[in-house]
């Protein structure tokens, strides 16, 4: 009986196994399936500049140090003691052209001064007792009855009379001589001038080319620029001839203030290896104002106007792709590149042309493109209000 019931317990299992399997078929196949959303596209939020044409003079900017326009050093041309110095002459102070700066003892060049006078007395009546004398001789030589044309030059005292000629005209320059070494003795300010430095003191024995001091000119005062290539052709070096640019120039040593120069010439020659051109930029009377000098050998920031460019927009150096285009945003929101023409760049700002505008004007420029873009790709624009640069 046991086998009997084991043999169909054996028999039943499969089709037991086979109707459990049918049925969950059944019951998976009747399960309903999640609806399937599609995925969301990301739209990407620019910033835009509106942009238009416009005419733009460009700002040129460059930096350079002061220079004196003249500069001499003061030197004794006579040897002797400084007996004087004048107040005016420290440093920093101003003097003006023919000021006696310093006065050094001219007894010694006046006494030699009186000797040469005396010899060139002594030297004018030896030559009139010569004159005499040739006259004399020559009445002589007639009253005898010969012709005036046969008697020799000795006979007329004629080298004696050229000797005598000769002693007064060395005599007379040697007056000159004593005379000029007695003004040399006072020493004044050649131009009107700023005292830079002072070595000369009350007491102090110089000898002949020693350095007293400094002078610099306070008439004007020069800066010298450099000019890129790029900034020379905005530049416009003929307009220096028409009419001088002007260059407004800044120092840290005295923030605040800004000093026009006029630039008035160009240095012949370029650094070989940059190929910068030097300009010089001249600014009249710098010292007018104690307050707001331009010192001599100051650092200092200039911004030059170039040449008037018309119809060219406004782009700040990034939101160009390649010097070639900037993406602009469609009125369909959705990016298109823009093609344009670079008519001059600097300090992060770029002027350039667009010849055939995709869309009327203002253009809508992606002022931060990603290297992600993609022509016709969908944006919303997050700052509509942005106006251009």
């Amino acid at each position: 009986m046991s086998k009997l019931k084991t043999s169909v317990n054996l028999a039943a299992a499969p089709l037991v196994l086979l109707l459990a399997l049918f049925f969950a078929g059944r019951m998976i196949a009747s399960k309903q399936q999640p609806a399937r959303n599609p995925p969301k596209v990301a739209i990407a939020r620019v910033d835009v500049n509106r942009v238009s044409p416009e005419t733009v003079r460009p700002k040129i900017y460059t930096y350079g140090n002061t220079q004196s326009y003249l500069t001499t050093t003061l030197s004794s041309q006579v040897s002797g003691e400084i007996l004087k110095i004048a107040p005016s002459f420290e440093v920093g102070l101003t003097v003006s052209k023919g000021d006696l700066l310093v006065e050094i003892d001219a007894a010694d060049y006046e006494a030699i001064l009186t000797e040469r006078q005396s010899a060139l007395a002594s030297a004018e009546q030896t030559l009139a007792e010569e004159e005499t004398n040739s006259r004399l001789a020559a009445e002589d030589w007639v009253d005898s009855g010969r012709k005036l044309e046969t008697a020799s030059d000795y006979t007329l005292r004629k080298p004696q009379l050229a000797a005598a000629k000769s002693a007064v005209s060395a005599a007379r320059a040697a007056v000159d001589k004593a005379s000029l070494d007695v003004s040399r003795t006072k020493i004044t300010a050649p131009f009107d001038a700023i005292v830079e430095s002072r070595t000369a003191s009350p007491g102090n024995v110089v000898t002949s080319g020693a350095n007293l001091g400094t002078l610099v000119a306070r008439k004007r005062i020069e800066a010298r620029l450099p000019l890129t290539p790029e900034q020379v052709t905005q530049f416009g070096l003929e307009q220096i001839k028409r009419t001088p640019p002007i260059a407004h120039l800044t120092t840290t040593t005295l923030p605040g203030v800004t000093w026009e120069a006029k630039i008035t010439r160009v240095e012949p020659s370029v650094d070989v290896k940059s190929q910068t051109l030097w300009v010089i930029a001249e600014v009249e009377d710098p010292f007018a104002k104690a307050e707001t000098f331009l010192p001599v050998g100051a650092f200092v920031n200039a911004v030059i106007d170039g040449e008037e460019l018309d119809d060219v927009i406004r782009f700040s150096e990034i939101a160009v792709v390649e010097d070639s285009y900037v993406w602009v945003v469609s009125p369909e929101n959705k990016l298109v590149k823009q093609p344009l023409e670079i008519a001059y760049s600097n300090a992060g700002e770029i002027l350039a042309r667009i010849a055939a505008p995709l869309y009327d004007y203002p253009l809508n420029v992606v002022a931060r493109p990603l290297a992600s873009f993609q022509a016709g790709q969908p944006v919303q624009i997050a700052s509509p209000t942005l106006t251009s640069l």
